[in-house]
């Protein structure tokens, strides 16, 4: 996995798991 795409999953696991996997998608989108 790309080490960048880790880091903001981590930070954003913080506050919302779901809310990281969509904003994930939308990126990669």
């Amino acid at each position: 996995m790309d080490s960048h795409l880790r880091n903001i999953y981590a930070k954003l696991h913080v506050h919302n798991r779901s809310g990281a996997i969509a904003k994930a998608l939308k990126e990669r989108l």
